[in-house]
């Protein structure tokens, strides 16, 4: 009994012996194959990669590389104030239109707005077109004191909302700017020709890009910011301001002397129109006289030769 348990024992030694010597050919192969791998891949990384892979990296480290560039911000959008841009036209009748020009520049100029652009009809000064800023907090305020200058013949208001557009120029532009960190960083460390090289393309790339979002940014912030109102003033229909009629013995007056002074206005306006005729009129008048004179001869000269 005791034979066999030494068998059964000399021949589980035997397979696990033979077990780890086959395991360590393994990993002896696998070591020489591995060895082989590496030396026959170059010694230094491909400069495109080592650049891709940064460029990579730079994007994750900004938020998700191009998607996040042009995703929408939401929770930006609804944590953020609502963002509207305010434009308005404004038709005038005037008295006078230089009156009313000073007038509207002083009204907008005290809101804390300016006229951005004026066109003026130097031919007979009769029409103006200006174009002015206001600060938006003003907007209300400046349409109503320019109804006040002269007769408001009619007014359109428009409000558009870019609460959404502002968030995502300014979502980009934050994620441009860490990306471009990033990538500084990596152009600092790195001493390969070809990979500063590609890193600096994507770098400028990336900063022509900042600066044409910037640029955005700020101009509809200052749409924002300053509301837009056109105002056409216009002195060529506008109803002159009568005075209420007085009553009594001065009204009375009043109306009698207009009376007479359309009359003697008739008629110096009639005399002024016959005094060109004057010379046919003479002529027809002294014709006609001499034929009644020579009529009334003829009739004499019969009688005369009958006596």
């Amino acid at each position: 009994m005791q034979h066999h348990r030494r068998i059964c024992v000399f021949a589980i030694s035997g397979l696990a012996l033979l077990a780890l010597t086959t395991a360590a050919c393994g990993m002896g192969e696998s070591d020489n194959d591995s060895s082989e791998s590496r030396a026959d891949a170059p010694a230094t990384r491909d400069a495109g990669s080592v650049a891709e892979g940064a460029v990579a990296v730079a994007d994750d480290a900004a938020g998700g590389g191009d998607q996040a560039l042009t995703a929408t911000p939401e929770l930006a959008v609804l944590a953020a104030d609502r963002q509207q841009i305010f434009t308005a036209g404004v038709d005038l009748a005037v008295e006078s239109l230089d009156a009313a020009v000073s007038e509207a520049g002083g009204a907008i100029t005290g809101l804390g707005g300016f006229a951005a652009n004026e066109d003026v009809d130097l031919a007979d000064s009769n029409r103006a077109t200006i174009v002015y800023r206001v600060p938006a907090p003003q907007f209300r305020a400046a349409l109503s004191a320019l109804s006040d200058i002269g007769e408001l013949r009619s007014q359109t208001i428009d409000s558009t909302d870019v609460t959404s557009q502002y968030a995502d120029l300014d979502g980009r532009v934050t994620t441009l700017r860490t990306s471009i960190g990033r990538l500084q960083g990596f152009l600092g460390e790195t001493t390969d020709v070809n990979q500063i090289a590609s890193l600096e393309g994507e770098l400028t790339r990336r900063e022509s890009e900042l600066e044409s979002i910037e640029g955005q940014r700020r101009a509809l912030a200052d749409q924002i910011e300053l509301s837009t109102i056109t105002v056409s003033f216009d002195a060529t229909t506008a109803s002159p301001a009568t005075e209420p009629a007085r009553a009594g013995f001065s009204g009375g007056l009043d109306a009698g002397w207009d009376v007479a002074v359309t009359v003697a206005g008739g008629a110096s306006a009639a005399a002024g129109f016959l005094v060109p005729f004057l010379p046919l009129i003479a002529v027809v008048v002294g014709l006609g006289w001499w034929l009644r004179r020579r009529s009334h001869r003829a009739e004499r000269e019969p009688a005369t030769a009958a006596r």
